[in-house]
């Protein structure tokens, strides 16, 4: 999330596009990992001296005359370029120092997965981006620049220290270290999150590429046994097809950067890291998948324990038996206070478990509810679940809308006294609570889990744009055309990260939420109200701000936004292309969505409209249970399945 306004900059600094050429020599011999080391404390000095520039360089601007931006934003792309060279090893080893150098915001407050239980913390970042983002404002601050220069200056010293201890050339390291990596050239490098100049994006990255093809080089000659060869040979290929693209931002084709040279790069670094059978201690991978394979694989990275309480269960007829019970209860209205409503009532498996009505109705049918149903389709996807990250947990945040009086209004204590006498519903938890030793009574728990493994289950397939670059089937043009726009101009990609097209970014440990001035409805003649994270944890930079979605299946998930705001695809394009909240002339002291216009052209937003249906899977959606299990209780025989409203 960025809580500061990064505006679109052209500062033509460098006149034409950086030419590498990789030489690499493949020679039998052994490499010492004090040899890498050298390496990296070169760069590391490098690094050093370019920042100390940059300081010298903003103590000298500080005077009457004012700050020369040019001169010092040239400073700043030489030190982002020595970072670039360092970027492999300081981003995995230590993110935390990372975003001292080079962090989008100035303060974030975390929520990571293996810290849900705990209430989120601010971290402060600074460093080159927050420096260039302040040089290009109408007067820059002195104090502000100075301090983020320092920040940086001491996260070199920070990570130096701990990269000193670690054996580079180990599988266990440099396998996982360059994982890392490939999922941010596939989801981060290229799209403009942490660079805010669009002319030096491309430079950046060959430079990046570039300086990484030596430690490859040096990693493979050292662990021959791993049979990199190709990795590298792929590798190379990227580069000579990087150093031939156009110098102009916009017309980078990230749909074949991805297609032929990160996705199989991937695939062969996945490979090796299965065969090696190593395993990470790092906390980086804590989310990621080693059996996934390729980039495209919907078990990638995991955000939530689908099966809750049955969590050691792998029977598939007992996870079959999970499943079908978490159905019929999903449908029944036996869970809500007045047995008139169910979890479909809202959740409408037909429609991705969403709701095609801007608000749903309160449970006393006296109003509406004030936000939109989100889809529950990959919602094991998110680390913080509904809008506002309230529940970190898909079974808590069950649990939650069952008791919410607005909503179900459900007692757990009668609850189960109900299924306690349906006789089909007692006797299938009595059987599944056998399979959890820990908890071997029924319980409300077990209900639970069984709903959100039935709806959890959905979601094997993946889009049809990502299914054809799997099968190496090229998608139609006008897809091509929206997805590059999607991943550069009109700078979807720098909220919505690949692959689910959600909050969640490479390494996936934590969700991010954004402010981008949501109006009351699509006229956009007055700002939600709705204070949206501001009410979970009330600090200034989560007022107004919430949860992005993921966009698998977007084009059948309407309406869109917290409460709906805007019915078509093109309501919402049009309002992102505007500059959101404040581009349409609402006040908002803290959107973190740029607000200057994308300036996309009628046939560019076709584009990207089209691209986006094509993020529609082929799932195969759910039917509703023909009948719901009977009661002798006459009043416990008479519930409609899905519920009456």
């Amino acid at each position: 999330m960025r809580f500061v306004q990064v505006r679109r900059i052209k500062v033509a600094v460098w006149a034409g596009l950086l030419a590498f050429t990789v030489c690499v020599s493949f020679q039998n011999h052994s490499v010492e990992n004090n040899d890498i080391k050298r390496i990296l404390k070169e760069r590391i000095k490098k690094l050093s001296l370019a920042l100390g520039e940059l300081k010298a360089g903003i103590q000298e601007n500080a005077g009457e005359g004012g700050i020369n931006n040019t001169e010092l934003i040239g400073l700043v792309h030489a030190s982002r370029l020595n970072l670039k060279r360092l970027d492999f090893w300081f981003r995995y080893a230590d993110p935390i120092h990372y975003r001292w150098m080079n962090g989008p915001l100035p303060v974030e407050w975390e929520t990571e997965v293996f810290e849900k239980y705990e209430a989120p913390y601010m971290r402060r970042a600074g460093g080159l981006m927050l420096i260039e983002n302040e040089l290009n404002e109408e007067k820059p601050r002195f104090d502000s620049l100075s301090a983020w220069c320092e920040m940086a200056i001491a996260g070199v010293s920070e990570i130096e220290k701990e990269l000193m201890s670690v054996d580079f050339l180990k599988p266990e390291w440099f396998l996982f270290a360059n994982r890392h990596f490939l999922l941010n050239l596939f989801s981060v490098y290229t799209t403009g999150y942490e660079c805010p100049s669009e002319d030096r994006r491309i430079p950046e990255l060959i430079d990046l590429c570039a300086s990484q093809q030596e430690v490859n080089v040096f990693f493979s000659m050292n662990n021959s046994e791993l049979a990199m060869d190709v990795y590298n040979g792929l590798f190379e290929r990227m580069l000579k097809f990087l150093t031939g693209q156009s110098t102009v931002y916009s017309e980078f084709n990230h749909y074949q950067f991805i297609k032929d040279y990160v996705a199989p790069l991937y695939e062969i670094n996945a490979g090796i890291i299965r065969s090696a059978k190593v395993r990470s201690r790092n906390m980086n991978d804590y989310s990621i998948n080693n059996d996934a394979l390729s980039l495209f694989d919907p078990g990638l990275f995991t955000a939530q324990n689908r099966k809750g309480i049955f969590s050691g269960v792998d029977d598939e007829k007992t996870l079959d038996s999970i499943r079908e019970l978490g159905s019929k209860l999903f449908y029944d209205p036996i869970l809500s206070g007045n047995m008139q409503r169910s979890c479909a009532s809202c959740h409408k498996p037909e429609h991705l478990f969403a709701d095609t009505l801007r608000f749903a109705s309160t449970f006393d049918r006296s109003g509406n509810l004030t936000r939109n149903t989100p889809s529950l389709f990959l919602a094991a996807s998110n680390h913080l679940l509904m809008h506002d990250g309230a529940h970190f947990s898909l079974q808590e945040q069950a649990r939650q809308v069952i008791h919410h009086v607005k909503e179900m209004a459900g007692e757990e204590a009668a609850i189960m006294k109900r299924i306690g006498k349906v006789p089909e519903y007692q006797g299938r938890l009595n059987a599944l609570a056998k399979a959890t030793p820990l908890a071997p009574r029924a319980s409300f728990e077990h209900a639970l889990s069984a709903i959100t493994y039935y709806y959890s289950s959905y979601g094997d397939s993946i889009p049809v744009f990502f299914s054809n670059l799997k099968q190496n089937i090229e998608n139609d043009r006008q897809s091509v055309q929206g997805f590059n726009l999607f991943m550069g101009k009109a700078a979807c990609a720098t909220c919505h990260f690949l692959p689910r097209f959600n909050g969640v970014k490479p390494p996936f440990t934590g969700s991010e939420f954004e402010v981008i001035g949501t109006p009351s409805d699509k006229t956009a003649k007055r700002l939600s109200m709705d204070s949206g994270r501001y009410l979970k944890h009330p600090v200034p930079e989560m007022l107004h701000a919430f949860r992005t979605p993921g966009l698998w299946n977007v084009s059948r998930t309407f309406p869109y936004m917290h409460n709906g705001a805007f019915r078509t695809l093109e309501e919402v394009v049009d309002f992102y292309d505007a500059g959101g909240g404040i581009g349409k002339g609402l006040k908002i002291n803290n959107q973190t969505l740029p607000a200057d216009s994308l300036n996309l052209s009628p046939k560019e937003k076709n584009a990207l409209l089209h691209f986006l249906q094509q993020l529609n899977t082929e799932e195969v959606l759910p039917m509703p249970p023909g009948q719901l299990p009977k009661s002798k209780k006459p009043e416990l025989s008479a519930h409609r399945t899905g519920g009456k409203y």
